[in-house]
């Protein structure tokens, strides 16, 4: 008879507990908290809780388990988690992939149209100069997400290769107006 208010107490608790996890998440992401540290922490101190609640809720002369709802718990808590962490790393990425879209056109094309001997070695310069500055940037930023060094360094060849094609398709533009400017000058 007692089963089921166990279970339906059990079930508070976890959907209590995750919705805890969320709201002290994003208030602590918001705050400017590191965020695998806000995730770590919180979810030791909501996983606590839930094994407090659930052990006041048990009934001493049973051997009833919370450990299935415990784990249900803590994949959902982990599932948030990644889903926020990969929407972070998605706005970061692309706050930097605007940070690349701003620098490096505007000079490319004006270097074209200077047109000169050092054309390409100035746009390879530029290239490097603000694409490293990015990288470096972007570095920093994801510190805070204790990522793997491999994982790292494909985001940052990310955003080289997207520095790359934007200087690409600008050589690719310009090429097309090669005959007007030979025409002009």
């Amino acid at each position: 008879i007692v089963y089921p208010a166990y279970t339906t107490m059990i079930g508070h608790l976890r959907s209590k507990a995750l919705k805890d996890f969320k709201t002290n998440l994003d208030r602590s992401l918001n705050n400017g908290r590191g965020f695998a540290s806000s995730i770590h922490s919180w979810n030791k101190s909501i996983m606590l809780e839930f094994d407090k609640g659930s052990t006041d809720a048990s009934v001493r002369q049973t051997n009833w388990d919370a450990s299935k709802v415990r784990d249900e718990l803590q994949y959902d808590i982990d599932s948030h988690a990644l889903s926020v962490c990969n929407a972070e790393l998605l706005e970061i990425t692309t706050n930097f992939e605007k940070q690349l879209d701003k620098a490096l056109p505007k000079p490319v094309e004006s270097l074209f149209e200077t047109g000169g001997k050092d054309t390409w070695p100035s746009i390879r310069k530029l290239l490097k100069r603000e694409t490293e500055a990015v990288v470096s940037e972007f570095s920093d930023c994801v510190a805070g997400f204790f990522l793997e060094e491999k994982t790292v360094e494909k985001m940052k060849q990310s955003l080289r290769d997207y520095a790359r094609k934007l200087v690409e398709n600008k050589a690719r533009e310009e090429a097309g107006k090669v005959m007007y400017r030979m025409k002009d000058r």
